[in-house]
């Protein structure tokens, strides 16, 4: 439990989480040999730390999501700003430094996620047709769950794949005081990822829109937005000018 000094002003996704994550001041290296893994890994080059408050930056699962996984500055860029991941605790439990491979499995695993999730949104029904594995798990479920369409299968898939990260990655519930002593209910996480997870969770939940830009990648649709980034629609306003 902590204690906030202000007013706890009016419930929206960023006050449902709080966690306080250590990003090294002088950014992150990859080791290629370490002693520790004989794996490829991330590792601060000192260990002094900045924290930041990663519910504080909206849809930063969507940015892990869209980050080159097989671009080593890519990840350095996205660690630089963020911290490790955590969560892969055969290397280390302090969670300051992580294996290449841990990294780009998680950006797989959430990608995949998201992908499906966009998919149940447009209910593109033959596309999950097409995944043998929805099939097989449709045949797996609990018999109350027989009846299930392969598109509710995959509703059922997307859910239990959240919730079982989420406790994978150490989030858990909490509770916030204010200086009156009132109480909220929040979420809190021993990882990164975990926070993460908790945004697609609550963004999932609450029933979130999805688009997909011009360039390809998926973006939670708020009001008129139509690009994923700035930097996107930048290049698509200057494409649609030079083709006049």
């Amino acid at each position: 439990m902590s204690l906030d000094k202000k007013e706890i002003p009016g419930t929206d996704f960023k006050e449902l989480g709080q966690l306080k994550w250590p990003v090294a001041v002088s950014g992150y290296r990859i080791i290629e040999k370490p002693d520790y893994s004989g794996l490829p890994s991330l590792e601060p080059n000192k260990y002094k730390w900045n924290y930041i408050e990663p519910f504080k930056t909206p849809d930063l699962y969507f940015k892990l999501s869209q980050t080159d996984e097989n671009n080593e500055q890519a990840i350095l860029d996205f660690v630089n700003e963020h911290g490790a991941l955590g969560g892969d605790t055969l290397v280390d439990i302090s969670n300051c430094k992580e294996t290449l491979q841990h990294f780009q499995l998680q950006v797989r695993l959430l990608r995949e996620l998201i992908d499906l999730w966009y998919n149940i949104y447009k209910k593109k029904d033959r596309s999950f047709e097409e995944l043998s594995e929805l099939e097989k798990l449709n045949e797996q479920l609990p018999a109350k769950f027989s009846h299930f369409s392969i598109l509710q299968g995959a509703k059922f898939k997307l859910a239990h794949e959240i919730v079982w990260h989420l406790e994978k990655n150490g989030v858990y519930p909490s509770m916030l005081m204010n200086s009156k002593a009132d109480m909220k209910p929040i979420y809190s996480s021993k990882t990164l990822i975990g926070a993460l997870y908790l945004q697609f969770y609550l963004a999932f939940t609450n029933r979130q829109q999805l688009k997909k830009c011009q360039c390809g990648n998926l973006f939670p649709a708020y009001g008129k937005r139509m690009y994923c980034s700035t930097k996107c629609k930048n290049r698509y306003v200057m494409r649609e000018r030079r083709k006049k």
